[in-house]
């Protein structure tokens, strides 16, 4: 496939991106693909050499069959998203890779000569967006009942904080997403230590032990484009 580069016009082009729940929209017009490519978070994209590079050799499988995503080597990826009149000018993709950064471009494909024209939007089109992984974290206080050899004799042993967290996003083993619980252990003094919670911790629960009194562990991020959501039944 043979791929050039041309600046928008009143023509061609895609804009007003906006981000909801789970999905991205923007209108368009003279258009009938449009390239999506996802990056890292807070980065804002062009299209370079290894884009086009991309579409030279890939192109045709993602115009004519079902290819989804190319990934690059450098961790973005790329798609084409072919136009739907239906929608009156109005285009929409689901994303399934939240914490990242979308950007769109307009395109046009000429089957006979086998040409992708890609515009470049101008400064003031709305054409990229961060989307932000969100944390769901629910805290629980957790007790054992433990009964004694006295017939109906038992009580409740307070043990710790039952902690369970949810991710809308996708995370790697090893990955660093920067998300840790703030607590105080029994024999600290008061003094607090951050643990880190890696991927095989979502979806499970954690017991984090605590002494009657203690406050619950805190969780936070230390990078940005999370929003971590806290509910607490205590």
């Amino acid at each position: 496939m043979k791929v050039r580069i041309l600046p928008s016009s009143n023509q061609h082009y895609v804009g007003n991106m906006q981000q909801s729940s789970g999905s991205l929209t923007w209108d368009s017009a003279g258009i009938d693909w449009t390239l999506m490519v996802r990056g890292a978070y807070g980065e804002p994209i062009n299209i370079d050499d290894a884009i086009v590079r991309q579409l030279q050799i890939r192109g045709a499988s993602l115009v004519n069959g079902p290819d989804g995503p190319v990934k690059l080597s450098d961790g973005r990826s790329i798609v084409l998203l072919r136009f739907n009149p239906m929608m009156g000018g109005i285009n929409a993709y689901s994303y399934s890779n939240s914490h990242a950064h979308y950007a769109i471009f307009g395109c046009v494909y000429e089957s006979e000569s086998d040409m992708l024209t890609v515009y470049e939007p101008d400064s003031f089109a709305v054409t990229q967006c961060d989307v932000p992984g969100t944390v769901k974290v629910c805290i629980k206080k957790q007790w054992e009942r433990q009964r004694h050899w006295l017939p109906f004799c038992s009580k409740d042993v307070f043990l710790g904080y039952s902690v369970s967290i949810e991710y809308d996003g996708k995370l790697s083993d090893g990955e660093d997403w920067g998300l840790q619980y703030e607590f105080s252990p029994i024999g600290s003094s008061g003094k607090s230590f951050c643990y880190p919670i890696v991927s095989k911790m979502v979806g499970a629960k954690l017991l984090v032990r605590a002494s009657p009194g203690q406050e619950p562990p805190k969780i936070k991020s230390s990078k940005k484009g999370y929003v971590v959501e806290v509910t607490a039944d205590l």
